[in-house]
């Protein structure tokens, strides 16, 4: 993702359907491009003349079109349009917070795509009833909160705060690339950076700080 930043490309899409998984490094590789959007203008190619030359007609952001965008709404930023004025990268950050959060308290939802953003739950009457992530205002505190003061935890939950534990720092990672302001939200540079330093913290290589 990174990588893909650094192109000025916007994913739009990042979600478990479009991560593939190397079985021999066990890295994620990010699929699909469809949906991308180009932020450097390109030219818009005119009729070629009669000599050959081929004139520009004027230039287009490839995939960005005001107010129309192509994601998985259960893994989309708050800001649901990517905006050159808005932090646009930014929104693919979200996505991989939306996911790393569904891997962390496994909550993949392998039917709907929609795991950690829409938690299904059995009602006292039998009827599942639907819980949306935004209800606690994208706070990711604030819905910790709530899940431990749920009658019931599942040993997938122990896990996830077993897992959190273990590596200090990654839960404000988290937190800052959930943000649901664009502007204020963790770049993928950044957050991969906070993630080496979290890694090493684990490994004893590093020192917490507060910072």
């Amino acid at each position: 993702l990174v990588f893909v930043h650094a192109c000025n490309l916007v994913h739009r899409n990042v979600s478990p359907s479009n991560l593939l998984c190397d079985g021999q490094s066990q890295r994620l590789r990010l699929q699909n491009f469809s949906g991308a959007a180009d932020l450097d203008p390109s030219p818009i190619p005119g009729r070629p003349n009669d000599d050959g030359t081929v004139p520009t007609l004027g230039t287009q952001r490839v995939g960005l079109t005001a107010n129309i965008a192509s994601f998985s709404p259960a893994y989309a930023a708050p800001e649901k349009y990517v905006r050159l004025d808005n932090n646009p990268l930014a929104f693919d950050v979200f996505s991989a917070s939306m996911v790393m959060c569904q891997l962390l308290f496994n909550l993949i939802d392998d039917e709907t795509g929609a795991g950690f953003a829409i938690e299904r739950r059995e009602a006292n009457d039998g009827e599942d009833e639907e819980e949306v992530v935004d209800t606690s205002g994208y706070d990711l505190d604030l819905w910790l909160e709530r899940e431990l003061r749920a009658e019931f935890q599942s040993s997938s939950f122990r896990d996830a705060l077993n897992y959190l534990g273990e590596r200090r720092g990654l839960w404000r990672l988290l937190k800052k690339m959930f943000e649901p302001n664009p502007k204020n939200r963790f770049s993928s540079l950044d957050a991969l950076k906070e993630l080496d330093e979290v890694m090493g913290l684990k490994k004893g290589e590093r020192e917490w700080t507060d910072q």
